[in-house]
């Protein structure tokens, strides 16, 4: 532009001048606009109102101090987001499809992708890109594999800080933060395909299970006349439902899957080890309103609730079997313990989710030592961050391997990205980019 058109815009009225900027909605052509004179310039880049609506339409994120600085900042983040990814993908041309997750953790470009300055506000804009249809063209197929894993690693940082925040609340009731930490250990197992059906549709569809057998169990005792008072008829109401028709047992034949550590899988298949058995077992209680403890006996879990005439204990792996003290004492000398009264303490929500990760860490570590898979040694490797964050709410004190690993794990593609840069590389569909809008 000519330095006489120039001066002749900043002749334009202010007023005239903010009205014109206000029909703009391209970020392109602002910036274009306000090189064309000194007011069209102050007006643009002073003016926050403008760059807020373009802000928000690209990125959900509140407590921004100046919408134009930011915007600037997040897109050149994208920029650089994009570009790593491209050259990712195209390094990983020749790869065959089965390996191309394992080997991204071994390029540096991933690990740059890891860096503090890249972080992401927009985990909505990585699940868009991830859910993208299969294409032709490799590359894209390989740039949404690679946006899939980030949107697996970004889903798990968030559960470990949600579960952070759990095992160190105070104020939360016991059982409720087992419930709570129940959920984030089934989340703490999901794969991409369990994501992309939506964040929190397993945790969802566990809560709406249990509350679904309390209410059958409620109907039951009310319609037989029992009350909560009446503990022996109570257990004969839930053993009936809960062992004799739904069929919830021990899963003898396969102890060591890692799936009989989570609730979710217990309630589909019906078969778990001891300790998530009566996890579950204590959750029905609850919502009946009957007190349930959840007892470690050595070598084996049951379910203990108060009677007045003596404690009774539910051994609902093997049955739901009605012990008595003199059982559990067995119990324990069949394992080779001698017997000590505090073996019958109920075991406080923290030790019991503890406990849940030690079995999940040791079937993944078996998984590792047979498998050799890079995608078993991260899996393994994730849950001892869990673990080091229980260990430290536990113990009930600082472990500084659990804060960082915390703060650094995983940053992989924990990015700002942005659709617009997406489509322009044609890597994002514009319906797919409409949907996300809508």
């Amino acid at each position: 532009m000519s330095s006489s058109s120039s001066i002749y815009a900043d002749w334009l009225p202010i007023e005239v001048i903010r009205e014109l900027v206000s029909y703009i909605a391209d970020p392109t052509s602002l910036c274009r606009l306000s090189v064309t004179g000194r007011t069209f310039y102050q007006v643009i880049h002073n003016n926050d109102q403008i760059w807020e609506g373009l802000f928000r339409s690209r990125w959900n994120v509140n407590n921004v101090e100046s919408f134009s600085k930011e915007y600037e900042r997040r897109h050149v983040v994208d920029k650089r987001a994009l570009q790593l990814l491209q050259s990712m993908a195209r390094s990983m041309d020749e790869a065959e499809w089965s390996n191309i997750l394992g080997r991204c953790y071994e390029s540096e470009d991933w690990l740059a992708l890891r860096g503090r300055d890249i972080r992401s506000d927009a985990y909505e804009l990585v699940l868009s890109l991830a859910e993208e249809p299969p294409s032709e063209n490799h590359q894209k197929n390989i740039v949404r594999a690679l946006a899939g894993h980030a949107v697996e690693a970004i889903y798990h940082h968030e559960r470990m800080k949600r579960w952070h925040q759990r095992m160190n609340d105070t104020d939360v009731e016991d059982v409720e933060m087992l419930e709570q930490g129940a959920v984030l250990l089934v989340e703490s197992q999901l794969h991409l395909e369990d994501i992309l059906a939506g964040p929190d549709a397993a945790g969802r569809s566990v809560v709406e299970q249990l509350d679904e057998i309390g209410h059958e169990v409620q109907r039951r005792l009310d319609a037989e006349g029992i009350t909560t008072n009446d503990i022996l008829g109570s257990i004969h109401v839930l053993n009936t439902l809960l062992i004799a028709e739904m069929g919830f047992q021990g899963n003898s034949d396969n102890f060591y899957d890692v799936k009989n550590s989570s609730i979710k899988h217990v309630l589909e298949s019906r078969r778990g080890i001891p300790i998530t058995l009566s996890v579950l077992y204590k959750f029905i209680c609850r919502r009946v309103g009957i007190h349930a403890d959840v007892i470690g006996l050595p070598g084996h879990v049951v379910v203990g609730i108060p009677n007045p005439a003596g404690p009774l204990f539910i051994d609902v792996f093997r049955g739901g079997r009605v012990l008595t003290v003199e059982d559990c004492r067995a119990i324990a000398a069949s394992f080779g313990f001698p017997w000590r009264p505090e073996f019958l303490q109920p075991l406080p929500a923290r030790d019991i989710l503890s406990r849940m990760i030690n079995n999940i860490l040791n079937c993944l570590m078996k998984a590792v030592q047979f498998s050799n898979l890079v995608q078993d040694e991260v899996a393994y490797e994730k849950m001892k961050g869990w673990k080091a964050l229980a260990f430290m709410a536990t113990r009930a004190r600082d472990d500084p391997k659990a804060l960082r690993f915390l703060d650094t794990w995983p940053q992989a593609l924990n990015l700002v990205l942005d659709p617009h840069i997406f489509r322009r590389y044609d890597v994002i569909s514009d319906d797919a980019l409409n949907e996300l809008h809508s």
